[in-house]
């Protein structure tokens, strides 16, 4: 059920200001790079953005003065969810923009409104294979098969490994679930996956707005999780990162960790459990995962002209620390000596790869996740950099089928490929 009218005073105290579409001036420098919201970039009329949806919820929540729209639904259902308009409202009103917006969605598969059918076949997926594809379960194994693994159907691990939907199913992306298996194996972690039996976190679900199937799939998997005795559950996908951390607590009472192996990862290099014996001559630049870094610990600030990243501690009660991994992935391409240069959009002002949330705008608009994504290999290529390296499935995936559409010259990779090359 839509919880739409919790966010009427959020509704009501939405200014207009349209700062919800734009980084603040004093991080750039460049006009074409101003710009945040990218359904508000390419389309260019209110209600493709944060301000225009809380127009529309408090248009509904007073009186009904307005419906539903083609142009409302089109805007909504675009929209990728990346939370850079949350952000941008948290350095000024610290309004409730990303949650309205999730909520709006939520009242609209109430209402019968939604989602499109490209959206609606990844929830049947998902109830009928477990994952938003509607691919057989037992194809979930292709990628694991000769590798030393532990099943933890069978035998306990400390870990678990939560490889999620998308990694399994896509050839391109099956290398980033072995190197993680080949980097947790070198470093001695006791650790072990769940094969077919593994479930979809119900990020697609959950984006949809559908309540129903995602409280079904949460309490399902915070009950598997906590039978299995782990400390810790470890993701590759940031989009699983965001459901288990954000969302899942709302749904059971998790006894376990969660942690993305970037967060894994940096512990084991700085605990010297693993050793980097080959340094990296390289040139990249780093996307950060909407579902990984925003919504964070609040928002960042630069000290001095030669200064430092930094992080204000009033920030610190806004979202409730949800996400803000940025600090861990720059710190491992810092341990492998390649050469980071950092996009003019960077941290919590970093552009969205285009997927949206579970790659749900990538299924049903691609054209538009296509051009979001271009946008974005603009912005790196930019840079002078080699590499574009990221730690989610979904940027990486988009950012390849951009790369073979639009002919970029820069390489895609995860930061575990670069770690697996350098142990």
């Amino acid at each position: 059920m839509s919880n739409l009218e919790k966010y009427k005073w959020d509704a009501y105290n939405c200014i207009r200001c349209s700062y919800c579409k734009w980084v603040d001036g004093i991080w750039i420098q460049s006009q074409r790079r101003s710009k945040i919201c990218p359904i508000s970039a390419k389309h260019y009329f209110d209600v493709y953005s944060g301000q225009g949806m809380m127009d529309f919820v408090y248009g509904k929540l007073y009186d009904n003065q307005v419906d539903y729209s083609p142009r409302l639904l089109d805007a909504l259902y675009k929209c990728t969810l990346c939370g850079a308009c949350d952000t941008m409202c948290k350095r000024n009103l610290d309004l409730e923009v990303i949650e309205t917006i999730e909520e709006l969605k939520a009242q609209a598969y109430e209402d019968g409104k939604g989602p499109p059918e490209e959206i609606k076949a990844q929830i049947e997926g998902i109830k009928n294979q477990g994952n938003p594809w509607n691919k057989s379960r037992a194809e979930w194994d292709t990628w694991s098969k000769d590798l030393k693994i532990k099943d933890l159907n069978k035998e306990k691990a400390d870990i678990l490994y939560f490889v999620g939907c998308k990694t399994p199913y896509e050839p391109e992306l099956q290398k980033v679930a072995k190197d993680v298996v080949n980097i947790l194996n070198k470093a001695g972690v006791d650790f072990g996956i769940l094969g077919q039996n593994e479930v979809c976190c119900g990020q697609p679900s959950y984006r949809a707005g559908d309540r129903e199937v995602t409280a079904k799939i949460a309490a399902q998997n915070i009950e598997t999780f906590n039978k299995l005795g782990v400390s810790k559950v470890v993701v590759s996908c940031a989009d699983c990162y965001g459901m288990f951390k954000g969302r899942y607590p709302a749904y059971g009472k998790p006894n376990y960790e969660i942690l993305h192996v970037v967060e894994l990862i940096d512990q084991l290099i700085k605990e010297n459990k693993l050793k980097i014996t080959k340094k990296l001559d390289m040139k990249v630049t780093y996307h950060d995962p909407c579902f990984l870094g925003r919504r964070g610990e609040g928002y960042i600030f630069w000290e001095g002209t030669h200064g430092k990243w930094g992080l204000h501690e009033p920030a610190k009660q806004f979202n409730k620390g949800t996400y803000g991994i940025y600090e861990p992935p720059r710190s491992i391409l810092n341990s492998l000596g390649v050469e980071l240069i950092e996009m003019e959009r960077a941290r919590e002002n970093a552009w969205c790869c285009g997927a949206g949330a579970a790659g749900g705008t990538e299924v049903a608009f691609k054209d538009f996740a296509n051009w979001t994504a271009g946008e974005r290999l603009d912005e790196a290529e930019a840079t002078g950099a080699d590499t574009l390296v990221t730690c989610c499935p979904f940027c990486e995936y988009i950012f390849k089928e951009a790369v073979k559409t639009n002919s970029y010259r820069i390489q895609i990779v995860d930061l575990v490929e670069l770690v697996s090359q350098a142990i």
